[in-house]
């Protein structure tokens, strides 16, 4: 089975410098052959993006048993083969692969003209790639074996419900909402999920959208606590954004519901809600942010935000993933990717 961390941490370097890519390639072509020391640095990157490429195909095909490739176009059309990417897609690769060829072996002549006008091309092709190595359904873990009989008294985790019958709803409307949206949920649906009339909901909740308000609230209050916790922790802004990635997945993972909602339905709160958890947010980007800078004290402060919101982006949607949220690897190998997508150093 494949190396998920491995793979994880080479797909980390390959977005980075597709990032400095996208971030360096400049307005024209001439530009590009005027600056040497951008062109060399674009190069670079080129080489660095195939050669992790390549890395990632072959770890693929020897953790799976697949057959070898001796060349990179070859190595692109194994993962076709096996589904991983479709046949167009690995043509494409090879063709980008060839970029990094003339780069290698013909640098002293390198074509800035050319280099300029493919570089799009191959930047969508390998961005692709990673999505597709991030979205292809690996074998799910082998199913727990049945539970041994409970002893007296003892009630198996999987079973467990609330003992107030409020907290019970939100519970439920929290994963009703974030599964269907929130306004495709009604009250009798809320209150069917727990065994009761939907009238009954409002002898706990006053209306539905204070269900959705509540679980809002939880969750910049989450976020919120999480960075004072970092806070007093700490040893350092290294130490802290370490913690704070770590703690953001877990909660990520265990709550999908709440931080799916923050994305998708805050709109539909009052204006005063919708605005206060909106701060909440913001100040809590604007925390990792600072710690980011205090670690890296030469980092633009815009491309510092970006960073932290890529690395919010990607805990929060492979949590969302079904597939992906099902496989207890997938937590640590984010952690890892989140990591390098941050720029520090991997303490484990």
């Amino acid at each position: 089975m494949t190396n998920v961390a491995l793979v994880a941490r080479k797909l980390a370097v390959l977005e980075e410098h597709l990032r400095r890519l996208r971030d360096r390639r400049p307005a024209s072509a001439e530009a590009l052959a005027a600056d040497t020391l951008l062109a060399d640095a674009i190069a670079m990157s080129v080489l660095v993006v195939v050669q992790e490429a390549m890395d990632v195909a072959l770890h693929i095909a020897a953790d799976e048993g697949w057959e070898l490739a001796t060349t990179y176009r070859e190595a692109f059309a194994v993962l076709a083969r096996h589904g991983v990417v479709d046949a167009e897609h690995a043509a494409k690769l090879g063709g980008a692969a060839q970029l990094r060829h003339r780069i290698a072996h013909g640098y002293a002549s390198l074509d800035a003209e050319r280099l300029w006008r493919e570089l799009p091309e191959g930047i969508a092709a390998f961005a692709e790639l990673v999505a597709a190595v991030i979205d292809t359904e690996r074998p799910a873990p082998p199913e727990p074996a049945a539970p041994a009989a409970a002893a007296p008294g003892v009630i198996p985790a999987d079973v467990l419900t609330p003992a107030s019958r409020r907290e019970e709803l939100l519970i439920q409307a929290m994963r009703m909402f974030a599964d269907r949206g929130y306004t495709q949920v009604g009250i009798e649906d809320i209150g069917s999920a727990v065994g009761i009339a939907g009238a009954s909901v409002y002898n706990h909740w006053t209306a539905k959208l204070d269900l959705l308000t509540t679980a809002l609230r939880r969750g910049a209050a989450a976020l919120a606590m999480d960075v004072a916790t970092a806070y007093r922790q700490a040893t350092g802004p290294a130490d802290a954004l370490h913690r704070l990635l770590r703690s953001y997945v877990s909660l990520s993972h265990t709550h999908p519901e709440i931080y799916g909602l923050l994305i998708t339905d805050i709109d539909h709160l009052p204006d005063d809600e919708r605005h206060a958890i909106r701060r909440a947010q913001h100040e809590h980007v604007s925390e990792w942010a600072h710690l980011l800078r205090l670690d890296q004290p030469n980092l633009d402060p815009v491309a510092a935000r970006i960073r932290v919101h890529a690395v919010l982006s990607v805990a929060h949607d492979t949590a969302r993933t079904a597939h992906l949220h099902r496989d207890p690897a997938v937590a640590a190998a984010v952690v890892a990717i989140c990591t390098r997508l941050l720029g520090l150093r991997n303490t484990s």
